[in-house]
């Protein structure tokens, strides 16, 4: 189940980081080393505390969602709530705080991006609507980015050089 930042604000209702109080999600972010990471660690090793940790995960595609527990693999950051989590959360709850973007917009982004390529001439919106999952009429930017990336390795059948991918990560990062 995905449930929205919002929403996970509003039912497990995060905690101010006291030990060393950092900017991010404001200020209750806990970072992955020094006496923070001792601190979530602590937590994580205790019955009675394992269920108010949580982790900001990287995962495909640059998404990054917040999961219950202490993760090691991509993690960003930690959080602590004042409500647990339930064990069945434990590997179907996640919090997308990933900027989100509808079909229309993917399509206009791309159709921009493009305009800036080399690949201009030979842009088929309609072949590249196609290409869409558009079952769920949204999905994050950078699902976005990378369905446009695979599409022209795809019908160009060419790999983006460092440069061209270089230029389409700084073109999707100043969306929005």
């Amino acid at each position: 189940m995905q449930i929205t930042y919002e929403e996970w604000q509003s039912k497990y209702k995060p905690v101010e980081n006291k030990i060393n109080p950092v900017e991010s999600f404001d200020g209750t972010a806990f970072e992955t080393y020094g006496t923070d990471l001792d601190y979530i660690v602590s937590l994580a090793n205790s019955n009675k505390s394992i269920h108010y940790v949580w982790t900001l995960i990287e995962s495909d595609n640059e998404n990054e969602y917040i999961v219950p527990g202490y993760c090691l693999v991509n993690r960003q950051l930690y959080f602590i709530t004042e409500n647990p989590w339930e064990v069945q959360d434990m590997y179907n709850l996640e919090v997308n705080i990933n900027q989100m973007v509808t079909i229309e917009q993917c399509v206009e982004f791309a159709t921009k991006f493009i305009e800036t390529t080399k690949y201009k001439i030979m842009f088929d919106v309609k072949d590249f609507v196609a290409s869409l999952p558009l079952a769920k009429g949204e999905m994050t930017i950078g699902d976005a980015k990378y369905l446009l990336m695979e599409y022209i390795e795809n019908t160009y059948g060419m790999e983006l050089s460092y440069e061209e991918q270089d230029k389409m990560h700084d073109f999707y990062s100043q969306i929005l």
